[in-house]
């Protein structure tokens, strides 16, 4: 049955096909605990952070004159006796002396710093002497230790990223099996501790507090498939360990798996950043739906807290010189607990924002948003970029809005349509553009579909469940990859299993499902009806689902399932077992006529209550699941 699936630590699976050839990396970044302190040295000229673009200036010029700002900020540049580089996000200034670097917060409460002094297979190191060479360009400083390896830092918005470049596997050790090893002094008043299962290190100053973290390690080879690494700590030294027995050379510890850390402009205590966020190419938008400013529309000012729990959406590109916010979301008509950024889609120049606590009794496309007469009603709201900004495009309702209905919990975007979910609407029908006026099934669920017609946004269809039934939550999770359309209903209660089964009885209550349609000469038909394998009640299949269009026309789905409970591993494995309680799974489905699973993929190390396939997402070959509960720790 039912269990909360809530966890003190997020984690991600990622599953991958082959891929082509790139450079064998390893990564990892460190930043301060309070990461985005906005400080700027004596003699730097002081960036205010404001959003709002300067009268006279276009939207695009203004993001280009802030990025050339921080690029300038940023670059690392020679001074006597060595070079230094500023982060004026972080708050310090970073010194390279030839063989390590220091670390300064602008108050120098602590300092502290790396030195590589060995590196090769344990047990068979290669002591460092003196660096043959020192260079920088822009905002990267490399440190040339021969031929074979590179040692670089990158000075940007995330922190410092710290990295190492491996040519040629090292001759000396290379037939013992044991793994590579970078061994650094560690420099400054900071003293280091290493964090479950070797994946990070925090540095602490003489009082124990954290005052800096070293994480992010990633390693992968020349094929990009990713190799097991942690941090330890020997003796004195910072160890990182990679077992590289099955790499492909050159190694490379490069920045690919943390790539920034986001926060907003005007974070503050609960505003739930990050509670959904969706990415496009180089740009990103994540929402907090538990914002409280008081402003309306794109790039307001944001710095109240008059307005509890209106929510906001921030979009980030990236640059140069890192990531940098570009704008800052808010519905045209912001109101108290309206929760928008409880939901985001984001695909080409257009973004999708669920609101799902908005209680105006607007129906359809741009109706009259300035009334709560139906609380909880919930919204959807388009934006699109042109001409160097955003605005807002659309302001969507349901056909047939009713209090409670939490119309906008989930959302998505592809082409020219919107799908958003209302997953407590209760009307009785079924199928597709049924009777909506009806409430006989409370908490039934809908989706709504809308098009750009290319003037105005228009609605399209209301689409019910094939077997309607009272607190299914359908709508719960949508994903759209036309001409697919895949919606889950996490609280539906029949035994069936597999594809098209008998959907007409309860007697698993909870187990859940996910209903596929299908666009064609411009309207929608119902699909398929989707179970998993092995249907249990309480399994909430349907939680979260994805699609996308392969080449060929090859349509796939996946459906997560975070409350199924076998203990199998991996892909494939036996499921047929409640041995892991709420450990969860995930399922992948391929139609190319016919609709099959072709895959049941559990976590590397499974543990109850992880809740893996609470979250998914689906590009080209690789699949990555979102495990919120997972415990256990892992150096890879």
């Amino acid at each position: 049955m039912p269990t909360d699936l809530g966890g003190s630590q997020y984690r991600s699976l990622i599953f991958r096909g082959p891929l082509p050839m790139v450079s064998l990396s390893l990564s990892f970044c460190w930043t301060t605990c309070c990461a985005l302190l906005f400080l700027t040295p004596a003699g730097v000229a002081q960036d205010s952070g404001a959003l709002s673009t300067p009268e006279g200036v276009s939207s695009g010029d203004w993001i280009e004159i802030r990025a050339a700002f921080d690029a300038e900020v940023s670059k690392v540049r020679s001074v006597d006796g060595g070079f230094e580089a500023f982060n004026k996000n972080q708050g310090w200034l970073t010194t390279f002396d030839g063989s390590g670097m220091l670390v300064s917060p602008s108050d120098r409460e602590w300092s502290w710093g790396l030195e590589l002094q060995a590196y090769g297979f344990a047990g068979h190191t290669e002591s460092m002497g003196e660096v043959p060479g020192a260079s920088f360009s822009g905002n990267r400083m490399t440190y040339g230790w021969g031929a074979n390896l590179d040692e670089w830092y990158i000075n940007d918005s995330r922190g410092l990223e710290h990295g190492f470049t491996v040519q040629e596997r090292p001759i000396q050790g290379a037939s013992t099996g044991e793994p590579l090893v970078f061994d650094l002094e560690v420099r400054g008043s900071l003293l280091p501790e290493i964090q479950a299962g070797g994946s990070a290190l925090t540095f602490l100053d003489e009082n124990g507090h954290a005052s800096l973290t070293y994480s992010g390690l990633h390693v992968f080879d020349a094929q990009g498939i990713a190799q097991p690494s942690h941090f330890a700590l020997v003796d004195d030294l910072v160890r990182i360990v990679v077992d590289e027995s099955k790499a492909t050379y050159p190694l490379t510890v490069d920045p690919v798996s943390q790539r920034a850390y986001l926060k907003a402009h005007n974070a503050d205590v609960t505003d739930h950043f990050g509670a959904c966020v969706a990415m496009w190419g180089d740009r990103v938008v994540v929402g907090a739906p538990g914002e409280d400013s008081s402003t309306t529309g794109v790039n307001g000012n944001g710095s109240d807290n008059n307005m509890t729990d209106s929510g906001a959406a921030y979009v980030f590109q990236r640059t140069a010189t890192g990531w940098r916010i570009i704008a800052y979301l808010k519905a045209s008509n912001t109101g108290v607990n309206d929760r928008f950024g409880s939901s985001v889609a984001f695909q080409g120049n257009t973004i999708v924002v669920g609101a799902p606590g908005e209680s105006s009794s607007a129906i359809d496309v741009d109706g009259d948003s300035l009334n709560d007469l139906a609380p909880e009603s919930g919204a959807a709201y388009v934006f699109v970029y042109s001409s160097s900004a955003w605005t807002q495009d659309a302001y969507l309702k349901a056909s047939n809005t009713n209090g409670g209905d939490l119309f906008g919990t989930s959302v998505a975007v592809d082409q020219d349509w919107v799908a958003v979910g209302a997953p407590h609407e209760d009307g009785s029908s079924s199928g597709i553009n049924g009777n909506a006026s009806s409430n006989g099934a409370p908490d039934s669920g809908a989706v709504y579909l809308y098009s750009d017609g290319g003037t105005n946004w228009l609605r399209r269809n209301y689409i019910k469940a094939q077997n309607n039934g009272g607190g299914d939550l359908f709508g719960s999770s949508v994903a759209l990859a036309l001409p697919a359309l895949l919606v889950g209903a996490p609280h539906e209660d029949s035994n069936a299993v597999g594809v098209g089964g008998n959907m007409f009885n309860d007697s698993e209550v909870w187990s859940g499902a996910a209903y596929t349609y299908r666009h064609s000469n411009g309207n929608w038909f119902y699909g398929n009806y989707i179970k998993a394998s092995n249907t249990e009640g309480g399994d909430l299949f349907g939680t979260s689902v994805a699609v996308q269009e392969l080449p060929g026309g090859f349509i796939e789905f996946m459906v997560g399932a975070p409350g199924e409970s076998s203990d199998a591993i991996g892909v494939g494995g036996d499921e047929n077992n409640n041995r892991a309680v709420n450990s969860g799974a995930a399922y992948v489905f391929g139609s190319a006529g016919i609709q099959l699973q072709t895959a049941y993929l559990k976590a590397s190390d499974v543990n109850s209550d992880a809740g893996f396939g609470i979250s998914i997402a689906l590009d080209g070959d690789r699949i990555l699941v979102g495990a919120p509960g997972e415990s256990q720790g892992s150096g890879s």
